[in-house]
């Protein structure tokens, strides 16, 4: 591979793995983490939404607006496993070029993990800082409509109140740290072997 092909797909790499490793991270602490019994509840309501059609999430006690809402993060969880999905393929692939060249398999693992590392860093204090203007970026990136703001005493609030958003923040942090040091560690293998 030329050296501008080789910068190219370590730039984009470094691009692709933070997010990567976010998304996993995500996913991991989503599936394994533990609900009470009404956000369960939730949850399974709301795999039964398909975001192919008009029907949308009908859980007992919840307005319109607040089934509404969930439907559409039902649509945006969707949408970032087939995300997480295809970053996976692409990282894999992007590997696979440099699975026989481990001083260059060393090298695009180092500078992913050191950026993935950096990137998880300035969310994790971002959270710290000011967790409702993280919160809120994040609604209004995903959310666009503005159908995420509900009062405090609402079903939906109560099910899932901002503790829990902070700390399945805390747990995708440290998980997505873990993971970007795996990596620096699998850069530092290749190099001695």
């Amino acid at each position: 591979m030329k050296m501008m092909n080789k910068k190219a797909l370590l730039v984009v790499f470094c691009v692709l793995l933070p997010i990567l490793i976010v998304l996993f991270s995500y996913e991991m602490v989503f599936a394994f983490s533990s609900y009470d019994a009404e956000q369960q509840g939730v949850l399974d309501a709301m795999k039964e939404f398909k975001p192919c059609c008009e029907e949308g999430v009908s859980i007992e006690g919840m307005t319109l607006e607040e089934e509404s809402h969930l439907g559409d993060v039902r649509r945006v969880m969707v949408a970032i496993d087939f995300v997480f999905l295809v970053l996976l393929f692409v990282c894999a692939v992007m590997v696979s070029l440099y699975y026989k060249k481990r001083k260059e398999l060393g090298k695009l693992f180092y500078w992913g993990g050191i950026v993935s590392g950096l990137v998880v860093i300035v969310v994790g204090l971002l959270g710290v800082i000011s967790f409702n203007w993280l919160f809120t970026i994040f609604h209004e990136i995903f959310f666009p409509q503005g159908n995420w703001q509900f009062a405090v005493d609402s079903m939906l609030i109560q099910t899932f109140p901002l503790q829990f958003f902070i700390w399945m923040l805390v747990k995708i942090v440290l998980l997505s740290l873990v993971l970007a040091s795996f990596f620096i560690l699998g850069s530092i293998y290749l190099k001695k072997k």
